[in-house]
């Protein structure tokens, strides 16, 4: 795994060549972790900067080059799609933000090689900016409904119809927390970003709004966390949160009060183990230099991230420990979770120690959702 971590380190500038140079068969491996990673594109600059003599053969950069094309055929086609969607939901008088994705390609020196994955979209009644999540939640599950009668509720999203095989999920928050405690801090600070209007300026070409500065810096751990508690968290999110802190233009003094603030939220959000572990992986792993990390990187718990990592790949493909975990009978289902999760109680002891309570009171919340919907639509079709 030295191999690959290397070059990534290559691809992100951050050094200049193998320390021993792979042999054709490690290439393959290379270019299949790659892809199991979801940074093929990203890593193809690596490509770009190697001496001759540490590069592999011509038909496997053919092919590397190929698969990049791939990818950014389709992040041509992600762009239409967002702005289609987000155009769509503006004209039937619903604001949103662009969530992950697309909103993290824009950091990229080139936003084509990142690959593509669902759209994800927070949105809400343009006329009830401060309607509460309950009611933000109704109206859009409402709304989702009209357009995909099938569509499912959890806490946080429904979704719309796909279009050309590419997932829609329709956000009424964010992401969330296990701990209720930590959830409740979260939600409010949600809710600060976005009746304070606080978004980047309104992106002409995805013709969707992309969030400010301390959400970019926030959310993107709480995502991470949320997914290294469900399938498993891949190397793609890493290189996306590379970029967030790597591309701050802030001077010293206002990084540092923006780490300070950060570092606040995340501690009353119970990730700062989790933040440091993180920032190992970063340092570590992909060589973000010291001046950008927002605080001192935790060794030990760094190495069990950046395991996980590599195990899970991207979103827990190739895992045998979550293989077929969503789709065992609900009591084997909440057990396997349960269990998977309090491997990670030294990174987020709360969160791991919440996690059968959250599911619980989420697996009753949605009945009484789908049912609240589904009354209101009945009422509507009889009148």
């Amino acid at each position: 795994m030295t191999h690959f971590l290397q070059l990534l380190q290559i691809a992100l500038e951050n050094r200049e060549r193998f320390d021993t140079a792979p042999t054709e068969e490690e290439w393959m491996g290379l270019i299949e972790e790659a892809n199991r990673q979801a940074v093929v594109g990203v890593t193809l600059h690596a490509l770009e900067r190697l001496p001759e003599e540490q590069l592999p053969s011509n038909d496997l950069k053919l092919q590397w080059h190929v698969v990049t094309e791939y990818v950014r055929e389709s992040n041509s086609d992600m762009t239409a799609k967002v702005a289609a969607v987000a155009s769509r939901l503006r004209r039937d008088g619903f604001d949103s933000v662009l969530l992950k994705g697309k909103g993290m390609a824009v950091l990229y020196p080139d936003s084509s090689v990142r690959t593509s994955g669902d759209i994800d979209l927070w949105a809400w009644p343009e006329e009830h900016v401060k309607a509460s999540l309950d009611e933000r939640r109704k109206a859009l599950l409402t709304y989702a409904r009209q357009l995909n009668p099938k569509c499912k509720v959890c806490y946080h999203h429904t979704s719309l119809p796909a279009i050309g095989g590419t997932k829609i999920e329709l956000h009424f928050t964010p992401s969330w927390m296990n701990n209720p405690w930590a959830n409740r801090f979260l939600q409010h600070r949600f809710d600060e970003y976005r009746t304070g209007n606080q978004y980047m300026a309104y992106h002409s070409t995805l013709k969707v709004n992309l969030p400010a500065q301390t959400f970019k810096v926030v959310y993107p751990i709480v995502h991470i966390c949320r997914h290294l508690f469900s399938e498993g968290v891949g190397m793609r999110q890493i290189v996306d949160y590379y970029y967030v802190l790597r591309t701050r233009l802030n001077d010293e003094e206002s990084v540092r009060q923006e780490n300070e603030a950060c570092m606040h939220d995340l501690n009353r959000l119970g990730l700062r183990r989790f933040t440091a572990a993180l920032m190992w992986v970063l340092k570590e792993g992909l060589g973000l230099p010291d001046e950008n990390l927002l605080c001192k990187p935790d060794e030990r718990r760094g190495r069990f991230l950046l395991n996980e990592i590599i195990l899970s790949g991207n979103f827990g493909q190739g895992d045998p420990r979550v293989t077929g975990m969503n789709d065992a009978p609900l009591p084997r289902r909440a057990m396997r979770k349960t269990t998977h999760n309090l491997r990670f109680f030294t990174l987020c002891p709360a969160e791991a120690f919440w996690t059968l309570g959250f599911k619980a009171w989420q697996w009753v919340m949605i009945r009484k959702w789908n049912k609240e919907v589904g009354e209101e639509s009945l009422e509507r079709s009889k009148g």
